[in-house]
């Protein structure tokens, strides 16, 4: 039994490694007005093939264990943990009965209980913080290394068996920054857009910070801890280097508000239990990266932070029309909505059939998003799940758990924040998976 949860274990610590990295096989190709159209495509998923691996694992596992040892003795939140992620459950597949598209909607469907079984699995699972952080940070590293390398020769390439496809600045629909010195292409790293890649990396800054934590509480001081370990002093502060550097060239401004109102809350924290002294070292290290790269790439910072740009102008009036777009359904279909998944249909059904396929995209809000597909029973269900979820982390029975403390509500933070301005935590595949992760991850203790 020891053998098997182990493997369990260590196949999700590879899974979180490998989940930015977009291989898949497209089983049903989704086409709108005669061009692709992602939001009506049907994919499986690499990370997919490796989660039911881990997932019937795990059942056997608990299935020749017996009985699962529930580590919350408190009914009433048990309840609301199994109770509200399976009432959103059913609320998505009974969409399927009335969306216009109902192999969409079912798909979609699939996706969300995919999801919230990782949530339920995340939860129950022994997990090591220190072996998950080393993943979960190696792999921002990796993605922040890929993604300063595209930003810095201003080219990408494309490979299928790793889910990547090719980016060129001068191509329209390529995420740049245009300036006066010409159209710049943002670093993604292997996933679609750099948003993406932006948020993955800010969580990483994270999780790096819990490391750190962890290792200098165990040593008493965080320098000892590195001084004696040469590649624990590499890996620690290259890491954050790296990272931030990245992040740094996703230009996502979403990202970087997230990471300073999760920085401004985690630094709160430490202020208050005295710890502050951990972070100073990793805290300059990010600082003066962050004044080179700002000092040198200055003039398209201005033109990112500014918004008086044309790209600028322009993507502020698509988001524009996509909040009216979803404005109109939701006063139409404000109960029920109008079926998971089935959203960008819906806006070439009901408000305008003539657009390219690529300007069908889902309002950049999840909350309105969800409001629009699932109704406000839907929207509710989601809201109070989240609202005990946070409560959770602040629970008298947790306030000695310190990746919670200082980690898991900063994270949360950022997805709910950047959930305000963007859609993929509702609609694609990465996404999806990343915030039901974080969840569960924000739902249990670690050893």
């Amino acid at each position: 039994m020891k053998k098997l949860q182990k493997l369990i274990e260590y196949l999700f610590y590879l899974f979180v490694f490998l989940l930015p990295w977009q291989t898949r096989w497209i089983w049903h190709g989704g086409e709108l007005n005669k061009g692709f159209w992602e939001y009506g495509t049907f994919s499986l998923y690499g990370t997919d093939i490796l989660f039911v691996i881990i997932l019937a694992l795990a059942g056997i596992y608990f299935i020749c264990k017996k009985k699962i040892k529930n580590q919350e003795p408190n009914s009433k939140f048990r309840i609301t943990y199994y109770l509200l992620p399976i009432v959103f459950l059913v609320i998505a597949f009974l969409s399927v009965l009335w969306a216009q598209n109902r192999g969409l909607a079912l798909y979609a469907s699939v996706k969300l209980l995919e999801g919230i079984l990782l949530f339920w699995l995340v939860s129950k699972m022994k997990l090591n913080f220190t072996k998950l952080g080393i993943a979960f940070v190696s792999s921002a590293v990796i993605q922040a290394g890929l993604g300063i390398w595209q930003f810095l020769t201003q080219s990408t390439f494309a490979n299928k068996w790793l889910g990547m496809a090719l980016q060129i600045p001068g191509r329209g629909g390529t995420s740049v920054i245009e300036s006066s010195i010409g159209r710049w292409l943002r670093a993604h790293g292997s996933l679609p857009h750099p948003n993406m890649l932006a948020l993955w990396l800010v969580i990483g800054l994270f999780i790096l910070l819990g490391l750190a934590y962890r290792f200098a509480t165990q040593k008493k001081s965080f320098w000892k801890a590195l001084h004696p370990n040469f590649w624990l002093n590499i890996f620690i502060y290259w890491s954050c280097v790296i990272v931030v550097a990245g992040l740094f060239f996703t230009f996502s401004r979403e990202a970087w508000l997230a990471l300073i109102i999760g920085s401004i809350f985690f630094w709160i924290v430490v202020l208050i239990k005295k710890q502050a002294a951990i972070f100073y070292k990793l805290l300059a290290a990010g600082l003066v990266t962050i004044i080179i790269l700002s000092i040198i790439f200055w003039p398209l910072l201005s033109t990112r932070l500014s918004g008086q740009d044309r790209l600028e102008v322009k993507s502020r009036q698509e988001r524009a029309t996509y909040l009216n777009q979803s404005f109109q359904l939701i006063k139409k279909h404000w109960l029920t909505g109008v079926g998971v998944g089935n959203y960008t249909l819906a806006v070439h059904n009901q408000i305008d059939p003539d657009l390219k396929s690529w300007d069908y995209q889902p309002v950049h809000n999840v909350y309105l998003l969800i409001l629009a597909e699932l109704g406000i029973i839907g929207l509710g269900i989601f809201l109070w799940l989240i609202f005990y979820i946070i409560k959770r982390l602040f629970s008298s029975q947790i306030r000695q758990d310190w990746p919670r403390i200082l980690i898991y509500p900063a994270a949360i933070l950022a997805i709910l924040i950047i959930a305000f301005f963007d859609h993929y935590f509702w609609t694609l595949h990465f996404g999806i998976l990343l915030f039901w992760l974080v969840l569960g991850l924000g739902n249990r203790k670690f050893s």
